[in-house]
């Protein structure tokens, strides 16, 4: 399962951002208020971006491994994920959360499979 993306260092950041914009909202105060109107954006923008990477692993995952694997399908794309990016974001993002982000992802896959299997083929 082989991606190119024109900079990988784009889902390190992503991924930094939505991290650190979750720990702001959960640990912030109202002095915060402002730094999270401002980084609420970016972190819609950098889950949309990761969602779309996840919807393109677990596709090619779909079709290499077939129906029916669904723990090996979400390991393989989980390892893919994390090769993506820099091991310094690896260790920052809790793999916890990528997996979340897969799940979530393989339910909008499932829904865009059922309704055009072309895109498994």
């Amino acid at each position: 399962m082989k991606i190119e993306f024109v900079s990988i260092g784009i889902m390190a950041v992503l991924c930094v951002i939505v991290v650190i914009f979750d720990a702001v909202k959960l640990f912030g105060n109202s002095e915060t208020n402002d730094l999270l109107k401002k980084v609420e954006s970016a972190q819609e923008v950098a889950e949309s971006i990761i969602a779309r990477v996840a919807l393109f692993l677990l596709t090619d995952a779909e079709r290499t491994y077939g129906a029916g694997t669904g723990e090996l399908k979400m390991s393989a794309c989980l390892t893919e994920l994390l090769k993506l990016l820099p091991e310094w974001v690896s260790e920052i993002v809790p793999k916890a959360w990528l997996a979340e982000k897969l799940e979530t992802a393989l339910e909008i896959a499932k829904a865009k499979w059922n309704s055009n299997p072309n895109l498994l083929k």
